[in-house]
């Protein structure tokens, strides 16, 4: 009877044991799986939060008052006032609009704020449209750009808020106060553009408007980049553009509308010494 009962408390005493390293050996794989996730999280370099130098990337001076927006997020290319680019003749011969032979990246979006063949260049916009681009432009373009065949043309006019396809792009006057060069009474454009979490403001060939101060806590508030023209004679000076971005304070300004049809890079220059917030100056490309 002795034995019997021994025999049992040895099985009870080896069922015990072979759960106990059972769970032990399970402790054992869910530490070690905790080690190498912890491991693995600590050597992932820091997210990117809103890195300046990388968001500034998006953004290509291409020259005069051309400006391209790229956006990763949105998988788009955008263009604002295309012309003269990658330096080819623009004449155009009007029976052929087949003009693309070039390395340009091709545009979703088109922006042109006003009909001057500077910032209206259907040969500059050939060379970079394609089947689903989509042109905003002032009622005064359309006809220039009647041989572009495109997905669509939209008209715009100023003080206006336009959805496309989930980018929204606002408008505000661009203008000459003193000179009639661009008269009010156009209905020509700047363009607030809503892309990569940053609020763009183009301002178009304009003065020193009153606008600018007018619309600072609406449609140009919390403005990331400007891009204000400041060769003079046909738009405000480096001077005007330094008062302009006082009025309504972007975080950054570029200094466009220089360079080749009348201002010069000391112009820029100018304007980055003078201006209150941070002027970064680029490289035509």
């Amino acid at each position: 009877m002795n034995f019997r009962k021994k025999i049992k408390k040895i099985k009870s005493y080896f069922i015990l044991s072979t759960e106990s390293r059972l769970i032990m050996i399970l402790l054992l794989c869910l530490v070690s799986l905790l080690f190498t996730v912890g491991c693995s999280n600590k050597n992932k370099p820091p997210a990117d939060d809103n890195n300046n130098a990388e968001n500034m990337k998006e953004i290509i001076w291409r020259g005069h008052a051309t400006i391209q927006l790229n956006s990763q997020e949105k998988n788009i290319v955008m263009y604002i006032d295309p012309y003269n680019l990658d330096n080819q003749n623009n004449d155009l011969d009007n029976n052929n609009l087949n003009n693309k032979n070039n390395n340009l990246d091709k545009a979703d979006i088109i922006l042109i704020t006003h009909a001057h063949y500077d910032h209206c260049s259907l040969a500059d916009a050939i060379k970079i449209a394609k089947p689903s681009t989509i042109i905003l432009a002032t009622s005064d373009c359309m006809n220039n750009l009647e041989k572009l065949d495109v997905e669509k043309k939209v008209i715009v006019e100023p003080n206006k808020k336009y959805d496309i396809n989930g980018i929204i792009v606002e408008t505000i006057p661009a203008y000459n106060i003193n000179t009639k060069f661009h008269p009010k009474e156009n209905n020509w454009v700047g363009y607030v553009i809503n892309v990569n979490n940053r609020r763009y403001y183009h301002a178009g060939d304009t003065d020193n408007i009153p606008e600018m101060a007018l619309l600072k806590e609406i449609t140009l508030a919390n403005i990331d980049v400007a891009f204000l023209p400041v060769g003079g004679t046909y738009t405000m000076n480096a001077e005007e553009a330094v008062k302009a971005a006082g009025a309504f304070n972007p975080k950054k300004a570029i200094p466009i509308h220089y360079g080749s049809i009348v201002g010069t890079k000391e112009d820029a220059e100018l304007f980055k010494e003078k201006c209150d917030c941070d002027v970064e100056i680029l490289e035509e490309n």
